[in-house]
């Protein structure tokens, strides 16, 4: 057993891995085809409809379905596939309406969406939208397929999904963009959600306990409690997931490239993003939905805390690397091609606000699952209903004295408010104990953060566009923050390190 689940482990650890690496080098390569231009403005414009839309069905099918069909699973696979059937064909007549709807009215959307763009933008938009809009009928199929797989303990063709989008998308660049332009990516986006929902189909149709019948039982109560679990999740990931809508609404007023210049700066930040908080949630989830239920809530809150401590103990480096030689590190990655020096400037200037952002965004993942394991969810629907509002308003406020840039101000101060909040009422409102020592030794972090970036400051001016000089003092700059960090939280510093090496090698070693 303990060998089994260490490889699953390690297929999902490594397609994950390889989907990460080729999907930031897709990037690289659209960067320098595309730029940051009109067409870059406009494709980001006319998928962000759809994008949300799959945003939201995978972040609230998969964590809903699985716990009903592991249930289910007990009773027989046959049992599994009369609730997977009538959740795939519902799914997918609603999917169906909203997608014909929405193509119907794709330019009224894209102008909603994007007021400040001209006629001729707002149509090409259009037709983008309209590309990729069947796209959410597909998800919808391939999340409700990924969960029956999951639940049969089937990793494999689930885990290609992370390699195929990068790979599809690099062909479509490579033979169709010098005639279609951004079109390519908006087509390729649609073809390998396809080509992943294919091939999950095929790994079933090959499966003799298939049984995939065209019925709607939505009085069944598997279905009834599946779609229970699912509305509850939708409406937080409704919230949750509308900053780029936003983001393109204040935008799209402003000098062309600025959508395409703020876009590359976040998909360097949610590389970063990815890179930290996925191993250490991931690993220490299964063990605070373990500890909620028992009748204290010390071990609870212990899981929890090693799990902030390490995620702050991590991200405050990186966002202080980043903020003082992440110029020469976006020149690197992007420069070239059709991406100018004054692209790779302005990239970088939203990064280093939006690297701000970084440390509380990845806590606030521990005190999410915090909520999760507690069934609390409504409260998370309410906090991102007010930190969206906070958003809004920042925006409007900011943009009259920082123009773009008011966006990563906003995305900023969006996580620190969803923290702040969050944390409090799961402290004061849920646990009514513990959180003063991480308070603590968060602030000794930041000092620690804060020490060594007087020291070094007189440096950055001085390396500043010079990559050759930047990385190295970058690499002395985050060793000399763990030397003060370690004399700071003396101790807790190797505790910490423990979590992540476990977090990192627990699942593939079963340790």
């Amino acid at each position: 057993m303990k060998k089994t689940v260490a490889s699953n482990a390690l297929i999902v650890t490594g397609f994950n891995a390889a989907g990460l690496f080729l999907s930031f080098f897709v990037n690289i390569v659209a960067a320098a085809r595309f730029g940051a231009r009109r067409d870059m403005d406009i494709y980001l414009v006319g998928v962000s409809i759809p994008l949300f839309i799959n945003a939201v069905l995978q972040g609230s099918l998969i964590v809903s379905i699985i716990p009903v069909f592991a249930e289910y699973q007990d009773k027989g696979r046959e049992k599994v596939w009369e609730v997977a059937s009538s959740l795939i064909n519902s799914l997918v007549l609603a999917t169906t309406i909203v997608c014909l709807a929405g193509m119907a009215a794709a330019p009224i959307l894209i102008r909603l969406i994007a007021p400040g763009f001209d006629p001729s933008m707002t149509g090409e938009a259009a037709k983008m939208l309209r590309i990729y809009f069947p796209s959410i009928i597909l998800t919808a199929i391939c999340m409700v397929l990924t969960g029956v797989y999951y639940s049969h303990k089937r990793f494999v063709a689930p885990s290609l999904n992370s390699i195929i989008d990068p790979v599809i998308t690099f062909g479509y660049i490579y033979f169709f963009s010098s005639s279609m332009s951004t079109k390519s990516l908006a087509l390729a986006l649609t073809t390998a959600i396809a080509i992943r929902t294919l091939i999950l189909a095929a790994g079933f149709l090959r499966d003799e306990q298939f049984n995939y019948r065209p019925v709607l039982n939505l009085s069944h109560p598997g279905v009834k409690k599946a779609f229970g679990l699912i509305a509850t999740m939708v409406v937080g990931m409704l919230l949750s997931r509308m900053l780029p809508l936003f983001d393109r609404y204040f935008l799209s007023s402003m000098r062309e490239g600025t959508i395409s210049q703020l876009g590359y700066a976040l998909k360097i930040y949610n590389v970063f993003s990815m890179m930290i908080v996925t191993g250490i949630s991931t690993a220490i989830f299964p063990a605070m939905a373990e500890y909620a239920i028992l009748p204290g809530k010390s071990d609870l809150l212990e899981s929890m805390s090693k799990g902030i401590r390490m995620l702050f103990y991590l991200a405050i480096p990186v966002t202080a690397f980043m903020v003082f030689f992440g110029l020469p590190v976006v020149v690197l990655i992007y420069e070239r091609g059709g991406f100018s020096h004054s692209d790779s400037i302005a990239t970088f200037k939203a990064l280093a606000i939006y690297m701000l952002a970084l440390p509380p965004a990845v806590a606030g993942a521990i005190v999410s699952q915090g909520y999760y394991v507690l069934k609390k969810n409504p409260y998370i629907v309410c906090v991102s209903f007010v930190v969206d509002i906070i958003y809004v308003l920042c925006c409007i406020v900011l943009l009259k004295f920082y123009h773009a840039l008011a966006i990563p101000i906003a995305f900023a101060i969006y996580y620190h408010c969803g923290l702040l909040i969050a944390g409090s009422v799961f402290r004061f409102g849920l646990i009514k104990t513990g959180g003063k020592n991480i308070v603590i030794d968060v602030a000794k972090m930041y000092a620690a953060a804060v020490a060594v970036s007087l020291c070094f400051f007189p440096l950055v001016k001085y390396a500043s566009g010079n990559i050759f000089l930047s990385i190295p003092l970058g690499a002395l700059f985050v060793c000399a923050y763990f030397l003060v960090g370690k004399f700071a939280l003396k101790e807790k510093t190797s505790e910490l390190l423990l979590v992540y090496a476990k977090s990192i090698f627990g699942k593939l070693f079963g340790v």
